[in-house]
């Protein structure tokens, strides 16, 4: 799992998207030599649930992901224009060559995540170290911008770091979040989460988007955005769930004080909305190519919304059309509704 962390900057991207990185069925499908479960249909899935990308990382033994899956991909992602192709791997090994056949042959890739790998590693474990490593990745990160690509470094959480990121070209880090995803297995967050604000907060100010991957998932996925956007301790939880039009589907929860009704208090839940990704069913039932285009809905109760920020114990006086009540809370109950500001 890859999820992305941007500045807003670049044209495929909002503030968060995720990238579902394959190799994992690539692995499992090399245990057996009927091609099952197919990396395409794999990716194609994810797609079609709204995975804003597919992320490969092609090792020279051809492990997981194999040349010809890095193509084949490269071939779908056609008919997704709007999603990211990004491969990763060791420019120093096979990376490049593979990049530059598929510039060659016209075939979509949007982003190069340079990876500080050795081939006899299981996995990625560190990233990338300045200025030592400056001086080589500088000519490779010129050619990948020549080719029309973005380039992000697998790095470490080291603020200090951005800066050379940035002088060096590049456009992205991929923040190395292992030691995050591990700490968080025992509670232990709080001792290394810092050290990730920090960094994130270091390449915003340089201009970097942030990608972060390794181990990231559902379960601790909401405490790192939380710490990289500066949310309030505020409780979130996501809830898997089921509506009719969307899927995958989820509720949202937020933590509140069943008897006081103060939030992020009491160890007590509130379902605050619920939300899905777009069924591409419906798209395609409304003339619309679910291949191109992906949905993402929700849905929030405004009058729960509102019991909350004034203390309202009661859902039943917002249909009762009392205007003594609507003064009781500062609303002026004639007043006309305005798009920009709601009822004055």
């Amino acid at each position: 799992m890859n999820p992305l962390l941007t500045t807003g900057l670049d044209a495929h991207r909002g503030t968060t998207a995720l990238s579902v990185n394959v190799n994992k069925v690539a692995l499992l499908r090399n245990t057996r030599e009927l091609g099952i479960p197919s990396v395409l249909r794999a990716a194609t899935s994810a797609l079609e649930a709204g995975a804003h990308g597919i992320t490969v990382h092609p090792r020279p033994d051809e492990r997981h992901i194999r040349r010809h899956d890095v193509f084949e991909l490269a071939a779908l992602m056609q008919q997704w224009p709007h999603a990211e192709y990004n491969i990763e791997g060791n420019p120093f090994h096979n990376l490049m060559t593979v990049v530059r056949d598929l510039v060659a042959q016209a075939l979509p890739v949007h982003q190069v995540t340079f990876v500080p790998d050795s081939v006899e590693q299981s996995t990625s474990d560190h990233g990338w170290q300045f200025p030592h490593d400056a001086d080589r990745l500088a000519p490779l990160i010129a050619e990948a911008h020549d080719l029309g690509l973005r380039v992000s470094l697998f790095m470490d959480p080291l603020p200090d770091a951005m800066g050379a990121v940035r002088a060096l070209g590049a456009d992205r880090v991929e923040l190395y979040t292992e030691r995050f995803a591990r700490a968080h297995l025992v509670s232990e967050v709080d001792t290394v989460l810092p050290h990730f604000t920090a960094a994130a907060q270091a390449a915003l100010r340089e201009g970097l988007g942030i990608n972060a991957g390794h181990d990231l998932n559902r379960d601790n996925l909401t405490d790192f955005l939380r710490a990289f956007f500066g949310i309030a301790t505020l409780p979130v939880r996501f809830r898997s769930s089921y509506f009719p039009f969307t899927e995958p589907s989820m509720e949202v929860d937020i933590g509140w004080n069943r008897r006081t009704g103060e939030l992020g208090a009491g160890g007590d839940w509130l379902e605050i909305l619920g939300s899905g990704m777009v069924h591409p069913r419906v798209l395609a039932n409304v003339g619309i190519d679910p291949r191109e285009w992906q949905g993402f809905a929700f849905g929030m109760g405004v009058d729960r919304v509102t019991m909350l920020k004034h203390g309202m114990p009661d859902l039943r006086p917002f249909y009762e059309s009392d205007m003594r009540w609507l003064r009781h809370y500062g609303f002026n109950p004639l007043a006309p509704v305005a798009l920009h500001e709601g009822v004055a």
